[in-house]
């Protein structure tokens, strides 16, 4: 399912993978706590990743802050997150989603 974010051309837009539901999934079968620990994306190269860029490691959200790209663009973008898990004494396992986005006017 591909997500359409509409923008101006001229501005900054943005988009978020939530990872709540993969860390629920954890806790239930491992138990202790899941922290988000680091956050990169793969993006087209006629977009530009800007420097808003971030996760949040209490609400679990990896969000791509981008500009550029050009209206009607169909692309993937994938971000991977390192993660570590209390309970297994895990660290720095990493894990990826990839989503199609479709750009639009405003």
């Amino acid at each position: 399912m591909a997500v359409v974010i509409r923008r101006d051309a001229d501005n900054k837009w943005f988009f978020g993978i939530d990872w709540s539901d993969f860390f629920a999934e954890i806790v239930e079968k491992y138990g202790g706590t899941v922290t988000l620990t680091a956050s990169s994306w793969d993006i087209p190269a006629t977009w530009v990743q800007e420097a808003e860029t971030a996760f949040n490691a209490t609400s679990n959200i990896a969000t791509l802050v981008c500009s550029g790209g050009t209206n009607g663009d169909k692309e993937d973008v994938t971000n991977t997150i390192t993660y570590s898990v209390s309970a297994l004494t895990l660290t720095d396992a990493t894990q990826n989603r990839t989503r199609t986005i479709i750009l639009e006017e405003q």
